[in-house]
């Protein structure tokens, strides 16, 4: 059995059979039960319940084996409140999956084989474009995505307004290993670490590798040497 908590809003359980019941913070009133074919996932301290469902494919679309193991019906994700009203919908042309909305209102979405991020009124913020966010959107206000073109795959940071806000001068680099990466933002350089985590500002004129630990940058025609991790 699965708890999860949305403040002083309510109680979502979920069973070992797999159904889900809202209750009151109490616990002492039942508020909402699966209907409608609806499966709730989660739900988040704003009291929006994230759900699943299996929706028709329309006639003409092709059917995946998945499709059809759901008797013509694919799974979507949606958003309602505890009073039934959809916040996002499930639909066909809907999402593959939602991560919870941040307390900006916005939040990463996959449809189809892509990523993007919507708001809170279900408006397309960050197109539908990227392989992959490999960090959410941090108090910067600034994300971590992967493209993918010609099979190389290319990071990114972005922002709300999909902005591109620095570029990662290695390509295909696996960003989770902990090791140093060089981004370029208007012929400016920074430097991220810790698994892309941590990153500078691109204040640099140039970067260079010195060691395993080391490495110079150069700022106003002055060289300093950095420790790198």
């Amino acid at each position: 059995m699965n708890l999860y908590f949305s403040k002083n809003n309510f109680i979502l359980i979920k069973t070992k059979d797999f159904s889900s019941i809202v209750y009151s913070i109490d616990l002492k009133n039942i508020l909402l039960e699966e209907y409608d074919d609806y499966h709730f996932e989660q739900c988040d301290d704003a009291g929006r319940i994230y759900v699943s469902k299996d929706v028709p494919i329309p006639e003409g679309k092709s059917n995946s084996l998945m499709s059809v193991i759901r008797n013509n019906k694919t799974l979507r994700m949606g958003c309602i409140n505890v009073n039934k009203e959809v916040i996002i919908p499930c639909e066909y042309n809907g999402y593959k999956s939602i991560q919870q909305f941040n307390e900006d209102g916005f939040a990463i979405a996959q449809k189809g084989s892509k990523f993007g991020v919507i708001d809170i009124n279900n408006n397309i913020c960050v197109p539908f474009e990227y392989t992959s966010f490999y960090s959410s959107f941090d108090k910067n206000k600034i994300a971590i995505v992967f493209k993918t073109s010609k099979k190389i795959s290319q990071a990114m940071f972005i922002n709300y307004q999909n902005e591109i806000l620095g570029t990662f001068l290695e390509k295909d680099a696996p960003l989770w290993e902990n090791r140093f990466h060089i981004y370029s933002y208007k012929n400016l350089y920074g430097f991220a670490k810790q698994f892309g985590q941590q990153y500078t500002q691109p204040t640099y004129q140039d970067i260079r590798i010195i060691d395993k630990l080391t490495i110079q940058v150069s700022v106003d025609g002055y060289h300093y040497e950095v420790i790198k991790y």
